[in-house]
C-alpha cells in the first residue's frame, strides 16, 4: 500500500506491506479522528519504527521497543484491552514507546506512560494510558535513566 508521510520534513510517498497497516478503534489521544495507521519499519533506522497515520502525512510518532531500553519493563493490559486488541492466548502483544526529541537526540524521552500495545495479527493497536506510578511519561531514552522533567511535549 502507498502511504503519504511526512517524516523527514516534506511529503513523500513510500510502499508498506498491507500487513504493516493497524487499526486503532479509539485513535491515539489527541488524535482521536485517526484511526488507522501504518507501522513503517525501516532497516535503515532500526530500532527506531514510525506509526503513520493513514489519513493525514503530518501526522506521525516515531517509537521503539522500550525492552531494548528498560527490559524490565511491563504493561498489565485490562481485559477490555484485551478484547479491543482481540488478543488470544496464541497472540502476543507487542509493546512500542513513543520518542519525544526536540534538538538534541541526547534529550530524548520516551513516553512510558502510555505504551503503544499490538497485535500484528488482528492488525489493531491501542495507545494504553497506565494509571499507576510506576513509570513516568517522559523518561530519558539514550542516558543514564534519568525522567526529565522539563522535557517535550509528549503525546
Amino acid at each position: 500500500m502507498d502511504v503519504q508521510t511526512s517524516r523527514f520534513g516534506q511529503i513523500e510517498t513510500i510502499e508498506v506491506p498491507d500487513e504493516a497497516i493497524l487499526e486503532f478503534p479509539h485513535g491515539l489521544p489527541g488524535f482521536e479522528s485517526q484511526k488507522s495507521f501504518a507501522l513503517i519499519e525501516d532497516a535503515a533506522y532500526l530500532p527506531l519504527l514510525w506509526l503513520q497515520a493513514l489519513g493525514d502525512p503530518s501526522v506521525q510518532f516515531v517509537a521503539i521497543d522500550p525492552a531494548l531500553i528498560l527490559p524490565d519493563y511491563r504493561v498489565d493490559v485490562t481485559d477490555l484491552d484485551v478484547e479491543c486488541l482481540e488478543l488470544n492466548e496464541d497472540g502476543a502483544a507487542e509493546l512500542f514507546c513513543i520518542l519525544v526529541t526536540q534538538g538534541d537526540p541526547r534529550a530524548t524521552t520516551m513516553n512510558l506512560k502510555a505504551p503503544l500495545v499490538i497485535n500484528r495479527q488482528a492488525r489493531r493497536g491501542k495507545q494504553v494510558i497506565l494509571t499507576d506510578e510506576r513509570y513516568p511519561l517522559r523518561y530519558r531514552a539514550f542516558s543514564a535513566g534519568r525522567p526529565e522533567a522539563s522535557a517535550a511535549k509528549s503525546c
